[in-house]
């Protein structure tokens, strides 16, 4: 079964974030994690991402990947909220 994972976070600049965000979908797509990204229409630079996982371990493996983590903090990315859910 799989989980859903909301992840909020802000941003200095969307655009940048976004680039960088598209550049990575193999590495979750190779994990299992198919994401999808929002923007809050009152902030532009308030991100949320909706997440499907296989597992909350799988998600969080993907997440402290160095590499990734190295690329988050290179567009600002420095102190995500991350809610994982399952469906009831």
């Amino acid at each position: 079964m799989s989980i859903t994972v909301v992840l909020s976070a802000e941003v200095p600049d969307f655009n940048k974030w976004k680039v960088l965000f598209d550049e990575d979908e193999d590495k979750r797509v190779k994990g299992g994690i198919y994401a999808t990204p929002h923007r809050d229409l009152d902030d532009p630079n308030r991100l949320c991402i909706i997440s499907q996982a296989p597992s909350k371990e799988a998600f969080m493996a993907l997440f402290r990947d160095p590499e990734l983590q190295k690329r988050r903090l290179s567009v600002g990315v420095v102190d995500p909220d991350i809610k994982f859910l399952e469906k009831i």
